[in-house]
């Protein structure tokens, strides 16, 4: 298979993945992986629970965040994903120990296809090498054409695992497929507010700051628009009258011959 070589070291790190999910698929992940706690061997889950507990607050569970209800600490979860590498890492490690049947298909299918499968490398964080995107997908779509139940994202996720390669993504097709847009950004941020404690000290300080440093960016941001907008108003008007400059330079000479344009002449 042709490979692309546009992927960077830095790429091929497992938390890059996080990128080419949707905040849907993301979420899901975690649910899954806080699920199954108690059924991962004994060191993905001490490492799980030390990397919640080490990155994760919750003021109700100050020393072990790790045993919080799976619905509040989700969220806190999610709210550190992207932040925290060792613990993306962690959950990617407990979700790929939850998924041991997926695991044979995907690998029983590579065999089958001559693909070299390789043990992911959760200790240094980071894939060995990149998917050409377009036989990421291919091979995805070729599971899921004979196992029609599974989810399209936990199938394209187990093969960067079973494989130990990382997507090319800047070729990826769909959406929840790409690089992370603003669009994910602002849902994060939403996320982050809305799973932050009432009783935070960031309510007091840097969320203030942080709306008003928005807000002024939102009416600078209108006035720059209202600006772009008059400029294209009057250039519109300009360009109305440009059409009657013929007649307005034949008034003009008329009035010239007629004494000018201090007198009012009927022609």
């Amino acid at each position: 298979m042709t490979e692309h070589t546009s992927i960077t070291p830095t790429d091929l790190r497992h938390a890059s993945l996080l990128a080419l999910m949707s905040p849907e698929f993301e979420e899901s992940l975690v649910v899954r992986v806080l699920k199954h706690k108690g059924e991962l061997p004994n060191d993905v889950r001490r490492k799980l629970d030390s990397a919640i507990n080490s990155v994760v607050k919750i003021p109700q569970f100050p020393n072990q965040p790790a045993i919080a209800p799976v619905p509040v600490v989700k969220q806190h979860i999610l709210g550190q994903l992207d932040i925290s590498e060792s613990l993306a890492n962690a959950v990617f490690q407990a979700w790929f120990a939850s998924h041991e049947t997926l695991y044979a298909l995907v690998k029983g299918y590579l065999y089958g296809r001559d693909i070299e499968v390789e043990y992911p490398d959760f200790v240094n964080h980071k894939f060995r090498e990149a998917w050409s995107s377009d036989d990421w997908i291919s091979e995805r779509d070729s599971i899921l054409a004979v196992h029609e139940s599974l989810n399209k994202n936990d199938v394209a996720l187990m093969l960067c695992f079973a494989t130990d390669k990382m997507p090319d993504s800047s070729r990826v097709e769909a959406k929840h497929e790409a690089n992370m847009t603003n669009q994910n950004i602002l849902s994060q941020a939403r996320r982050f507010l809305d799973q932050l404690p009432a009783d935070a000290p960031e309510w007091n300080s840097d969320i203030p700051d942080f709306i008003a440093w928005v807000s002024d960016i939102t009416d600078r941001k209108k006035n720059e628009r209202e600006s772009v907008a008059a400029v294209e108003a009057v250039s519109g008007k300009i360009a109305e009258l440009s059409k009657y400059s013929t007649v307005l330079e034949y008034f003009g000479t008329r009035l010239e011959r007629l004494g000018g344009p201090g007198q009012f002449v009927l022609i």
